[in-house]
């Protein structure tokens, strides 16, 4: 069994692309799976693993029912069985290793730890080429992948809206932003690998001073001094959450994902991330998300994810 320090790794799936503008990224945790047989990587055999899996139909039933929002009734689903099973697996002291199909979920990992965990501020780390900070109000393409860190922040009031919102869309909306525990602070959070945001997001990010790496910042200072910087911007935080998105990577390597962009991490540099932040005291939770094996070739997205599970869950402390 792979233990975490002093707890044992709980694998919680989010099998869903509901969030997603493309097919596939629901595919990408079997995936995974797959090439850790393939490869005898040994990830997921021996540990407890929880899946919420959407119902591939919910894609097409709910659909664009909503011009800024698709899918939201159905993703409140997934919100609500996400906060109330990570939450009882975060207080029965297991340690989430969080695996998704699209981003748009994250919000609700965000949600369950501060549940569990009412009285401790959480740092977030968010590796990955997009901010993820729209909501219905701003969105350019109405996907929720786009949006789950505006779930977890009141993003309305520090922008103008650019889209009309329908009153039905409006109360989903606001209905998802109030599951789960309270909301993080705009101080709280650290993006690396940050290169393709619309300019609302922009907006948000330097009204409220979020701290951003970009990959010119990468290359001047080194992984190893971004990686510090993180560190001690956040430590007045009691907990620490990373989301690692794969398009965080470069397109030469994260081959098999929805929204790559030029200019991103190198496979060497992401590894030194996720390693450096999975040896601190103060992780709650990591979470990979958004391989899309249909996207892919020969399954190498996945190959390499897997590869980058196995070596953080074989790691010795």
């Amino acid at each position: 069994m792979h233990t975490r320090q002093n707890k044992v790794i709980y694998f919680f799936e989010v099998k869903s692309e509901l969030g997603a503008g493309t097919y596939g990224a629901s595919l990408g945790i079997e995936a995974i799976h797959f090439a850790s047989i393939q490869h005898q990587l040994n990830i997921f055999e021996n540990n407890p693993i929880k899946r919420i899996e959407a119902p591939l139909e919910w894609n097409f039933e709910h659909g664009k029912n909503y011009e800024h929002a698709y899918n939201i009734e159905a993703i409140i689903k997934i919100y609500e069985q996400i906060v109330h099973e990570l939450t009882h697996l975060i207080k029965q002291n297991y340690f989430p290793f969080i695996l998704g199909g699209d981003h748009s979920f994250a919000g609700a990992s965000i949600k369950a730890i501060r549940q569990a965990h009412p009285d401790k501020r959480l740092g977030v780390i968010w590796i990955d080429a997009h901010a993820d900070l729209h909501s219905p109000y701003t969105t350019p393409s109405g996907n929720l992948h786009g949006m789950p860190l505006a779930t977890v922040l009141e993003v309305e009031k520090i922008t103008k809206p650019l889209n009309h919102v329908s009153d039905e869309e409006m109360n989903h909306w606001n209905h998802l932003c109030n599951l789960g525990g309270d909301d993080i602070l705009f101080e709280d959070i650290v993006y690396i690998a940050l290169r393709d945001c619309e300019t609302p997001e922009w907006d948000i990010i330097h009204k409220t001073d979020i701290l951003y790496f970009t990959p010119s910042q990468i290359k001047t200072l080194g992984i190893q001094k971004i990686a510090e910087k993180t560190n001690d911007y956040l430590n007045k935080c009691d907990l620490w959450y990373v989301s690692f998105d794969v398009d965080s990577m470069d397109p030469s390597i994260s081959t098999g994902t929805g929204t790559p962009v030029p200019d991103g991490l190198s496979l060497e540099q992401a590894q030194y991330l996720l390693h450096y932040f999975w040896k601190s005291p103060k992780l709650a939770a990591i979470e990979l998300v958004e391989v899309n094996p249909l996207l892919d070739c020969n399954n190498k997205m996945a190959t390499i994810a897997s590869n980058m599970i196995a070596e953080l869950v074989h790691s010795k402390f």
